[in-house]
């Protein structure tokens, strides 16, 4: 999963399966802090900012070193500047053709959750601290055939399962 800061969009989660009448996209109306974002505006390394003249945006997630130049193997990501955090809060540039930091040193995902969340957040997510509201649901399935709750048709979306009207 990639971590977007600032993201906002509208979810249509019988979308997104090619089925005649339902949606192209699962997500719609997806902006970074308020400005919506078009998926075919480039981004450019040198500038840090899209091709328009739009800001850039930042991502979190899973970095490997197999893989240098992206975070979660994200090709639209390539080319952008890649930072890594150390264990004492210092700020690590990847630089393409130079030696990365040694494993240790670094921060890892979940010690970063827990440090938001202990120095950030107090010790404890409420709406008040975190009142950013990300997601807007337009649509969940009607029909489960599972003994579980679904969030999204794990086989696909039919007019049976995500009723258009």
């Amino acid at each position: 999963m990639f971590a977007y800061s600032g993201v906002t969009y509208d979810l249509d989660a019988c979308g997104g399966f090619g089925v005649p009448g339902m949606p192209d996209e699962r997500a719609t109306n997806l902006k970074v802090n308020g400005a919506l974002v078009n998926a075919s505006d480039a981004y450019d390394q040198a500038s840090g900012q899209c091709k328009s003249g739009n800001h850039g945006y930042k991502v979190a997630g899973y970095w490997y070193a197999d893989d240098p130049t992206t975070i979660n193997n994200c090709a639209s990501c390539r080319g952008r500047l890649i930072q890594m955090v150390t264990h004492d809060l210092q700020v690590v540039d990847l630089v393409p053709d130079r030696p990365l930091p040694d494993n240790r040193s670094l921060l890892d995902i979940t010690e970063a959750v827990v440090k938001y969340l202990r120095e950030g957040l107090g010790g404890k997510v409420t709406t008040d601290n975190l009142p950013l509201h990300r997601i807007t649901v337009k649509r969940l399935p009607r029909l489960n055939p599972y003994s579980f709750k679904i969030v999204q048709p794990l086989k696909g979306a039919t007019a049976e399962t995500c009723p258009i009207s």
